[in-house]
């Protein structure tokens, strides 16, 4: 897991804000200073995913990410390009998963070393 984390003075206070990317997915959450809990973001607004990827863009200038973490943050972007929001997938729905799941049950039923 890959955590991202960046905060910013608003009128209410200081705003955190966390990426969290995980088996390629992305997960942003926020809070401000004064608050406990964090809130998860979705939808995700474009101004939100712009600050992510200059966050991002500068830790691979310093050889910390790949480019593969760019691409992604920038397919994030352009989902949103039309609504100005980014609305994540659910987490039930990716079908790669779901398939590496079964079949690992499969393998382990039919008794297979």
């Amino acid at each position: 897991m890959t955590t991202h984390e960046w905060m910013e003075r608003t009128p209410d206070g200081q705003r955190y804000y966390r990426a969290d990317r995980f088996a390629k997915r992305w997960r942003i959450i926020t809070t401000l200073k004064h608050e406990e809990h964090w809130q998860e973001m979705n939808p995700v607004p474009m101004e939100t995913l712009q600050e992510l990827r200059t966050i991002v863009w500068n830790k691979y200038q310093r050889k910390r990410l790949g480019y593969t973490v760019i691409e992604e943050v920038d397919g994030m972007i352009a989902a949103a390009a039309e609504s100005g929001f980014y609305i994540p997938p659910s987490p039930g729905k990716d079908e790669k998963l779901g398939a590496l799941a079964t079949n690992k049950i499969n393998f382990f039923k039919s008794g297979s070393k």
